[in-house]
């Protein structure tokens, strides 16, 4: 055999394998479901909790701006399954054997902004390419 025929099988061998490998691990709805939760957990206790005592009055002091952002941190980690449930019944799956995109549309109401994103799910892993704010 030539070297190219060689090369070309080793090739379509790597090929077929990865795909073979791509399909085994194509992850499932819920487990887009706990991923989405622990993501929008992480965003609230980073965005919303450590703004939650700002707008106290000035004589409470630091020990209860801090108290309310430890609450507000326990309450989005104890919330984090109902928060992925809630996101994954706004989210659509496109699944194509090797891979599935997910699209997440988190309405909410007036006078909060709508949320968009779309994250590929490939080899047991998430990656959101996609993340805006309208």
């Amino acid at each position: 055999m030539k070297f190219s025929q060689v090369s070309g099988m080793i090739g379509g061998i790597g090929v077929i394998s990865l795909g073979a490998i791509a399909y085994l691990t194509n992850p499932p709805l819920s487990q887009y479901r706990a991923y989405a939760g622990a993501q929008i957990a992480d965003y609230l206790k980073d965005n919303v909790c450590q703004n939650a005592g700002d707008n106290l009055p000035l004589g409470l002091g630091n020990l209860q701006s801090d108290l309310l952002q430890n609450y507000c941190k326990t309450l989005v980690d104890a919330s984090q399954a109902q928060l992925g449930e809630i996101v994954s019944r706004q989210t659509s799956v496109n699944n194509y054997f090797f891979f599935s995109i997910y699209q997440t549309e988190i309405v909410l109401p007036e006078p909060f902004p709508r949320y968009s994103f779309e994250t590929i799910g490939i080899f047991q892993q998430f990656y959101t390419y996609r993340a805006e704010k309208s």
